[in-house]
């Protein structure tokens, strides 16, 4: 089993290779397979994907406009740290269950 911490600094990649994943299952026609945990695990990946395009895209826009942007690329930071931990914490989660069975 790999550490939180582990998941937190991947996160990026292991929501990317999630949803490919998904869409291999969904081209194949096997999506109605997977489990509920694997929809839900897949459901994070997108939105922490979501919530890390918007941020990048926030702090470049907000960069280019002001001095205070900088406090307000630090906010966004934040938030994208968060929903980072979210998913990592729930992608542990599902790999300490998958590990279990």
């Amino acid at each position: 089993m790999s550490s939180l911490a582990y998941y937190i600094e991947h996160a990026p990649d292991l929501a990317q290779n999630l949803v490919n994943e998904w869409a291999r299952i969904a081209n194949a026609r096997h999506a109605e397979n997977l489990t509920p945990a694997q929809k839900n695990i897949n459901e994070e990946a997108c939105q922490y994907q979501a919530v890390r395009r918007n941020t990048d895209f926030e702090r470049k826009r907000l960069i280019k406009r002001s001095a205070s942007a900088a406090e307000q690329a630090a906010f966004l930071e934040r938030e994208e740290r968060a929903q980072r931990e979210a998913f990592g914490k729930a992608y542990k989660k599902f790999q300490d269950n998958r590990e279990r069975q």
